[in-house]
């Protein structure tokens, strides 16, 4: 028997029954842009334009603030759309708590810096989960201020 070249994976209980794979597939969005559910589930949503087509998307992420910005882990690693136009447009908006950041300058940054922005249960959830990668986000300058990283601060907020 010839070896393959393609890594074994495991597959988790959805991806066995492709009829509730499409059901998840298919509310997901709904559910995790839901108000409701992410006060609940501390999600935010990270708006980002599409490098290609132009449009913009809204993706639930599980971002924490910082002291200079935002911190999302990447969930599914660099290949993940929201990253690539993220680092093209070499930023993005994110809302947090009902409130929309702008946010500049996206860096990979280790678990180790990343993972004190969120509660404990969670520094030893995420690392269980797989996850080692972190993108790190400054606060845009706000109008009329100057880039110096000291200037933004958590109260840059987008005015709407």
């Amino acid at each position: 028997m010839a070896e393959s070249n393609v890594q074994a994976t495991r597959k988790g209980v959805f991806s066995r029954h492709p009829l509730i794979a499409r059901w998840i597939g298919m509310w997901n969005p709904y559910v995790l842009a839901h108000p409701i559910t992410r006060r609940l589930l501390r999600f935010a949503v990270l708006k980002h334009t599409g490098r290609r087509s132009g449009r913009v998307y809204a993706t639930p992420v599980s971002a924490r603030p910082t002291a200079t910005g935002f911190v999302v882990p990447l969930t599914f690693g660099e290949k993940a759309a929201w990253y690539r136009n993220v680092l093209a447009a070499n930023g993005c908006v994110i809302e947090w708590k009902g409130v929309e950041y702008r946010l500049i300058d996206p860096q990979m940054v280790s678990s180790a810096e990343a993972l004190p922005a969120y509660h404990p249960v969670e520094r030893l959830i995420l690392p269980l989960l797989g996850i080692k990668q972190y993108v790190q986000f400054r606060y845009a300058p706000v109008d009329g201020e100057d880039s110096h990283p000291e200037t933004a601060l958590p109260g840059h907020a987008l005015r709407r």
